[in-house]
């Protein structure tokens, strides 16, 4: 369960990284590296869901601050350890996701 709710937070993160701008981090490759090179598991959830929440996400954001620790956000999923990320929340900042 724990796995999961991290796991969900993660794709969160992807998710608001890549969708504010058509220059920032590839949605693609972070949730590519995610689910399938660090093998995190979430049920039915596919690269092509990932990709579409990481960009839907992204651009909810309005501020250029937000959008900008988004894309860090992205770009930190998608560099970050398999280990780390299968453990919880190595991208996490609270003022980027205040939930």
């Amino acid at each position: 369960m724990l796995q999961l709710r991290c796991s969900g937070i993660l794709l969160s993160l992807l998710l608001l990284g890549l969708s504010l701008s058509a220059c920032s981090p590839d949605c693609r490759g972070a949730c590519e590296h995610m689910l399938l090179e660090c093998g995190v598991e979430r049920a039915a959830y596919t690269v092509e869901d990932c990709t579409t929440q990481c960009e839907q996400y992204l651009a909810h954001y309005a501020d250029d601050r937000q959008r900008a620790e988004s894309r860090t956000a992205v770009a930190c999923v998608k560099n970050a350890d398999c280990a780390a990320l299968r453990e919880g929340t190595p991208c996490y900042d609270e003022e980027v996701y205040v939930w």
